[in-house]
């Protein structure tokens, strides 16, 4: 089935705009499609869901006759710009599958064979039966290399989440794995620097000077040279709205529901 339409290009002869089509037959089992995600939406730098494929439907340059009516008819489908494409997520499911994302690293859906990824890792999916365990342990315990050193970061920025992810999709191997090593209960991610929506961060903390009151976020002493009847500060008031975004300052900031871009 059609699970998004965008389109692409700036309609000039070289790059016409462009009717890009995703499409998958096991959306509705999938735990990214359910948040309004997928590994099929372009990035920049990137490896792509192998589950649904993409297909280029229709274009047109600016200077068509038929582009003012193609451009109006696409933007009028129900899947247009319908799905995002996530930040890394690591481990999602699609019904009784594994959808791996994992940073650095590639993974032989046939072997679980880990494999160093320096330049941008494949997205693979295995079958839950293979996801033990063992193979976590492995996974959190590998050290991917570049071309001349270890990958550092990825154990003191990746495994923490790819920890957490696990403990929230399967707490069975999560239990398992403090079992197998308790020193897992101690690597904690890091949120700092993460872009979250404000509306569902927690509520007793503050924001560069704001606090929350109710679904405002409320500063009282706000300074600007542009205050009216001379004033020198004045509060101010913000109504806090689902799209509204926040970098991360403080890990308290997070909550187990907080949703990031």
């Amino acid at each position: 089935m059609v699970i998004d339409v965008n389109i692409y290009g700036d309609g000039s002869r070289k790059y016409p705009h462009k009717v890009r089509q995703i499409e998958c037959d096991r959306a509705e089992e999938c735990s990214l499609y359910k948040d309004g995600k997928c590994l099929q939406k372009p990035t920049i730098f990137g490896s792509y869901c192998k589950v649904g494929h993409t297909s280029i439907v229709d274009q047109a340059t600016k200077y068509a006759k038929k582009h003012d009516e193609m451009m109006a008819k696409w933007r009028q489908h129900e899947c247009y710009n319908k799905l995002k494409r996530p930040l890394r997520r690591y481990i999602d499911t699609v019904g009784n599958d594994v959808l791996l994302d994992i940073t650095y690293v590639n993974i032989d859906p046939e072997t679980m064979k880990i494999s160093d990824a320096p330049f941008g890792n494949s997205i693979e999916l295995v079958p839950r039966e293979k996801f033990t365990v063992e193979f976590a342990d492995k996974l959190l315990k590998y050290t991917p290399h570049g071309f001349f050193e270890k990958i550092k970061s990825y154990k003191t920025e990746d495994v923490p989440f790819i920890l957490k992810r696990i403990s929230e999709v399967f707490p069975d191997i999560y239990n398992g794995l403090l079992e197998l090593d308790p020193s897992y209960k101690d690597m904690v991610p890091n949120y700092v620097g993460k872009w979250a929506y404000i509306s569902t961060c927690n509520r007793d903390c503050t924001y560069d000077g704001f606090r929350f009151e109710g679904d405002d976020l409320v500063k009282d002493y706000w300074r600007s040279a542009f205050l009216p009847f001379g004033a020198k500060s004045a509060q101010v008031r913000i109504k806090v709205t689902d799209d509204m975004k926040y970098q991360i300052t403080d890990n308290k900031q997070v909550l187990p529901t907080t949703k990031f871009l």
